[in-house]
């Protein structure tokens, strides 16, 4: 799992307008680009839409083709293990490695 974070935190993430323009196919191109990384399939980990989650973010610059943010625009859940099967569109808790 932590290979699989260090792929993902160190790549950089672009998307067209028209893609960036819902939740839902913002949430796909990044769970598409994500997979798609170097060194992804060795982890045998796949990130799916439901991993990924949209944050708010504030503009404070743009113009035709591009715009600077401020915050984070997204963050990616993966379950490391379960005392249960997990199947997809189950709903997990989860518990923070101490």
């Amino acid at each position: 799992m932590a290979d699989a974070k260090e792929i993902i935190e160190r790549a950089t993430y672009t998307m067209i307008q028209s893609v960036a323009n819902t939740v839902e196919s913002a949430r796909r191109e990044l769970a598409e680009q994500i997979n798609g990384l170097s060194g992804m399939d060795e982890t045998e980990i796949i990130v799916t839409e439901k991993d990924i989650t949209i944050e708010s973010v504030t503009v404070i610059d743009k113009s035709d083709t591009a715009a600077a943010v401020d915050g984070s625009l997204y963050s990616v859940s993966i379950i490391s293990g379960s005392n249960k099967n997990i199947e997809e569109g189950d709903r997990v808790r989860c518990v923070e490695d101490e």
